[in-house]
């Protein structure tokens, strides 16, 4: 099997200004989504990401780039994570193990929201995003 792995590292993401910010848990004025999903084609495991910023309209220069250089924190993690991820992937088919994609992106998910939360802690916010450990181990 073969990996395609697609899109993660697209820098700068678009930014799209939006009259409501939705899908980003708990961010009111911008976000970021990394809009992930894999499948398997054929002998090939595809993993493909399209990350976009969200601003909120009407906010004024100033404001747009502090949620900006906000956002830019997550997509920096993300695309640490999605490294991560993509190692691993490629470790295991390199060796002929199962990938366990289905276990190693909810890990992917979790991590994710970890590292939200870490950050926004760190920044003096006070959003959290629950998402429950994924209740098998973390693939090796």
């Amino acid at each position: 099997m073969t990996l395609a792995f697609l899109g993660h590292d697209m820098n700068p993401p678009p930014v799209h200004r939006v009259a409501r910010v939705t899908g980003c848990l708990g961010e009111t004025e911008g976000g970021f989504l990394h809009n992930g999903s894999y499948w398997q084609e054929s002998d090939t495991l595809r993993v493909t990401f399209r990350p976009e910023f969200l601003v909120l309209q009407g906010l004024d220069a100033v404001q747009e780039a502090r949620v900006l250089r906000h956002e830019e924190q997550h997509r920096v993690d993300f695309v640490e994570l999605a490294e991560r991820l993509e190692r691993g992937l490629r470790t295991a088919l390199r060796q002929r193990r199962d990938p366990e994609i289905d276990h190693r992106w909810e890990w992917f998910l979790y991590d994710i929201a970890n590292r939200a939360n870490q950050f926004h802690r760190s920044s003096g916010q006070g959003e959290t995003i629950n998402v429950a450990e994924p209740h098998f181990p973390r693939p090796v």
